[in-house]
């Protein structure tokens, strides 16, 4: 038999391959755009949901928004407004840096963006083609800031559309989109993020002051009570600091230990990121000390290394990177959980750390003397995105209360359980 003929595959073809590992389900939209509003200056981002986003899904934020001038290129695959060339990767401090995130929304989706830069009369709105050009323009009244709509989402993937249509997956999939927000919100105390699906404000996380007043927000009052925070300075070449907040002794571990890796938020240099050497040695130490070692702590452990010290380019979805001198940090943050965790013998955890580069983006970040909001960030430039209209969503109370702190929070708690029932009992009678 001869062999098959060499050919190169047709522009749209390769788009589509490669957008559909870039946009994997409505969380990677939704990353994507907060990113690109954290980006351009945003301190308010909204998002709101059809259907979990296969229907309808909206980014908006109050940015700086894009040119006229830039709205050609704006989802034009590898237009980027954050990177000039190769060198600037060593010290790069923005989350977006390829220009694929809008492009491949255009291949998976029908993607409109509205945008007003600061100083304009009016917005302007684009309608954009498969390709990302240009198809529609006209004016419209908006703040300040930048509106991303996709809608039909992966209308040309119907496998993957269908899929995300059981009532299981669309249940995964809004938890893990609330997980993406709560992972942003971590990382950026100073910027505040609002969820609405299906008409239903699901989270309303104001901005906060500090890394500590953010994760007593996000996890609740009644889970902060019951965590420690942990301070270490990284002592090797490199240098840096990890702060993390774990339970402390004596933590009610039905409260505090869950199966899945939802609850447990890891940042690097405002990045939230997954690693599975991170989860390996959470369960190692923490999770073992309190006797339930195949569950993982509700946790936040927020990272800081300098720029050059970090490789963000290691896949699609930029969700893993590399450290240098990564086996020190890692034995660095481990000594500091041991010396921590409840008192009860250790002496079997293995003192073996891997060395391979494999950090992955997934969640969290920020604190007055940790983690630098994105707020205060005012070098970043935009991307394709800018940044979005002040939306008027309702606000559900997840703030904790200046006057009573401790009732208005466990208050919270339980809110957040019945509207998560609430939600699951909806979605069952839909199906």
């Amino acid at each position: 038999m001869s062999a098959s003929q060499m050919r190169q595959l047709p522009a749209a073809t390769a788009r589509m391959l490669s957008s559909g590992q870039v946009i994997l389900g409505p969380e990677s939209v939704v990353k994507e755009l907060i990113e690109n509003a954290l980006d351009a200056g945003a301190t308010r981002v909204d998002v709101r949901l059809d259907s979990c986003g296969l229907d309808r899904l909206e980014v908006l934020d109050n940015g700086r928004g894009f040119s006229a001038s830039d709205a050609d290129l704006v989802a034009m695959r590898h237009c980027t407004s954050k990177l000039a060339d190769d060198s600037g990767l060593a010290d790069l401090v923005t989350y977006g840096f390829r220009g694929e995130a809008l492009n491949s929304l255009c291949t998976v989706g029908q993607l409109s963006m509205a945008t007003r830069c600061q100083g304009e009369e009016l917005g302007r709105e684009y309608a954009f083609d498969k390709s990302g050009q240009v198809v529609s323009r006209r004016d419209v009244a908006m703040p300040t800031g930048t509106r991303v709509t996709v809608r039909q989402l992966f209308h040309c993937l119907p496998v993957r559309r269908q899929q995300l249509r059981s009532a299981k997956r669309l249940r995964e999939a809004l938890a893990s989109v609330e997980a993406a927000i709560r992972s942003a919100a971590l990382a950026n105390p100073g910027v505040r993020f609002a969820l609405l699906s299906d008409g239903e404000a699901l989270l309303s996380l104001p901005e906060c002051a500090s890394l500590n007043d953010r994760v007593r927000q996000v996890l609740s009052y009644a889970v902060w009570q019951q965590m420690q925070r942990l301070d270490c300075q990284i002592n090797n070449a490199v240098g840096g600091r990890v702060v993390a907040f774990v339970p402390a002794s004596g933590a009610d571990k039905a409260m505090l230990f869950r199966n899945g890796d939802l609850h447990s938020f890891f940042i690097v240099n405002r990045r939230p990121v997954q690693s599975a050497k991170l989860v390996k040695m959470i369960r190692s130490t923490i999770s073992s000390a309190f006797g339930v070692p195949t569950k993982l702590p509700v946790c936040v452990l927020s990272i800081e290394l300098p720029a050059d010290a970090l490789d963000v380019n290691l896949n699609a979805a930029k969700t893993q990177i590399g450290l240098a001198n990564e086996a020190a940090v890692l034995e660095s943050i481990r000594t500091m959980l041991l010396d921590t965790v409840p008192n009860q013998s250790l002496a079997t955890v293995s003192n073996t750390v891997a060395t391979t580069a494999d950090i992955v983006v997934a969640n969290n970040n920020n604190a007055p003397d940790s983690i630098v909001s994105n707020a205060n960030n005012k070098d970043v430039r935009a991307d394709a995105a800018g940044a979005a209209a002040e939306s008027h969503l309702p606000t559900s109370p997840v703030a904790p209360s200046a006057e009573s702190p401790d009732q208005t929070e466990q208050q919270q708690h339980q809110i957040r359980i019945s509207t998560s029932n609430t939600r699951s009992t909806r979605m069952r009678r839909k199906r």
